[in-house]
């Protein structure tokens, strides 16, 4: 079995679970995912399991977290870092060596790129479809998006703002950012209009303004559903998060144009040149 050792918010399981899938395919085996990070309390920011809003329904696996034994742990050493049992991510760049590990391993790391899955698009997108208690309640706005030249706009804040060890990671993405973003699509289109999602919307609404039409997506329930509205638009300009990196990427219509920040983190140290699929734009 592969297992996907999950962390992080929805975004991050889902590129967690994305290159399990495709691994497990390849490799003629089943996939797992390993959930007791919820339940340990792991990383700097609380979260929880989120894949059950899909129509994934992925073996949930609870593994030891008790160091192997000395004896096991020194021949592991003998392997290269992809054949071992736990095979961890060593940069966030694509690496195709991760593509060669074992059918009976545990995958650790976040694997940000869309080259680990890429081969099994199809497989992904029908994973990634939306349950029901997702959707319902949500037909008119739905509409009204799908009836429009829509855009979604992302603001991330959150822990981005209120913790400064990921702020210190991560950083924001200024206004600036947005302008240029919204001046990029204006250039290929007219008649835009916008859908504001954010996990501090009201602050958006505040300090974001533009002449052009915008409606705030004022969800008060499940963060998903601002996921599944984002899906719906017919371009995107995304922000340094993977959330809305996977609201951008579910999108279907044929000729979207997805606008992504240049800079993903909030120094140049870590490489994000495969982050990003090669139609979208950084700007």
């Amino acid at each position: 079995m592969i297992v996907s050792r999950l962390n992080g918010g929805l975004g991050n399981q889902m590129f967690q679970y994305a290159i399990g899938k495709n691994l497990a395919r390849k490799r003629k085996t089943d996939h797992g995912v390993d959930i007791v990070s919820y339940s340990l309390g792991e990383g700097i920011t609380p979260r929880e399991y989120s894949l059950g809003d899909f129509f994934a329904d992925p073996k949930i696996v609870h593994q030891n977290r008790t160091p192997p034994g000395r004896i096991r742990n020194q021949l592991q050493r003998f392997y290269p870092y992809y054949k071992r049992k736990e095979v961890i991510e060593q940069s966030f760049l694509f690496d195709p060596n991760i593509l060669k590990a074992p059918k009976e391993c545990t995958l650790i790391g976040y694997w940000q790129s869309e080259k680990y899955f890429k081969e099994a698009e199809t497989i992904i997108r029908e994973d990634f479809k939306f349950r029901p208690s997702v959707t319902d309640g949500l037909d008119e706005i739905a509409k009204v998006i799908n009836d429009s030249h829509s855009v979604s706009i992302h603001f991330r804040r959150g822990d981005y703002v209120k913790n400064a060890e990921v702020n210190s990671v991560h950083g924001l993405c200024d206004m600036d950012y947005y302008k240029a973003a919204l001046k990029t699509l204006n250039k290929k289109y007219s008649d835009l209009k916008l859908f504001v999602f954010s996990d501090d919307i009201n602050w958006v609404a505040n300090n974001f303004s533009t002449d052009q039409e915008m409606t705030f997506i004022t969800q008060k329930d499940k963060a998903i559903r601002d996921m599944y509205l984002m899906s719906l638009c017919k371009h995107h300009i995304i922000a340094n998060s993977s959330f809305s990196w996977w609201g951008a990427w579910l999108g279907t219509f044929p000729d979207k144009t997805v606008i992504a920040p240049q800079r993903w983190f909030k120094t140049a140290e870590r490489k994000t040149d495969d982050l990003l699929p090669l139609s979208w734009i950084r700007v």
